[in-house]
């Protein structure tokens, strides 16, 4: 038989490449904005958001692939242009508490450019250390 071994030991190691992305816009609404690989202009890359003061205590809050079509992009040179992310806003930080909202690859340590965004949105969201 054929054996297939993946990731024999350990973490595989950071997602690394070169990056180039921002966070366009952050809304109550929506999270929006675009990354790309220059080395692989074609390929979707994931994102993940993040919650937080810093990047190093910020948590995770979602990931989607960034691989809406953007004219602009394609009119830019980055690659296919589908490289766009407009991800939803969660309920849960719609809470009338500012939030700090990162954005990076996932998987990686890039950190896409106009990270972070502070934003403070009206809602029912969960508030944290306060009585329902």
């Amino acid at each position: 038989g054929v054996t297939l071994t993946v990731n024999p030991a350990g973490n595989p190691g950071p997602v690394a490449g070169n990056f180039e992305g921002f966070l366009d816009v952050l809304s109550c609404d929506n999270i929006y904005g675009w990354v790309w690989d220059r080395d692989k202009p074609n390929t979707v890359l994931n994102v993940e958001y993040l919650e937080g003061a810093t990047i190093e205590t910020a948590t995770v809050i979602g990931s989607d692939a960034a691989d809406i079509f953007r004219q602009d992009l394609l009119n830019n040179g980055k690659g296919n242009g589908v490289h766009g992310y407009n991800i939803p806003l969660p309920e849960s930080l719609k809470n009338n508490q500012p939030r700090n909202i990162w954005v990076r690859v996932q998987g990686g340590t890039y950190i896409l450019k106009g990270s972070p965004k502070t934003i403070t949105c009206p809602g029912s969201g969960t508030p944290t250390n306060q009585p329902p």
